[in-house]
């Protein structure tokens, strides 16, 4: 049972104690705001995540998804580029005759191997 309380009581005690440094600071530092300044420009957007106000006001889980939605995005146009262009320069001899004297052993071979074989490598 007493466990159970310190685990309680000592995020609590810490965020206690984070808030009442943040109090003393805005206090002392001209442009920090409170606490509670910053709690009531901010609440709408954590208490109203969804909420679409206008095109520059909208709540914070809307403004994540549509950051989320953009980063996937790039990710499949890049692999939907980058897979076919890779299998096409691997195939081509052309480009694996201008990129042979500067490829001459694999990078997975260099992290895999010791230090002392990539000395022997690179001395080849």
């Amino acid at each position: 049972m007493g466990e159970r309380i310190v685990r309680f009581l000592l995020p609590v005690v810490g965020v206690g104690f984070l808030l009442l440094v943040w109090t003393v600071l805005s206090v002392n530092v001209q442009d920090l705001p409170s606490p509670l300044k910053t709690w009531e420009e901010s609440k709408v957007y954590i208490l109203q995540p969804l909420e679409k106000r206008g095109e520059m006001d909208q709540g914070i889980v809307r403004l994540a998804s549509y950051s989320l939605i953009r980063v996937a995005k790039g990710f499949l146009l890049g692999v939907l580029i980058a897979t076919p262009l890779g299998f096409i320069l691997g195939l081509s001899k052309v480009f694996n005759a201008f990129t042979a004297g500067a490829v001459s052993t694999s990078p997975v071979t260099l992290l895999i191997a010791p230090p002392q074989i990539d000395v022997v490598i690179s001395a080849a």
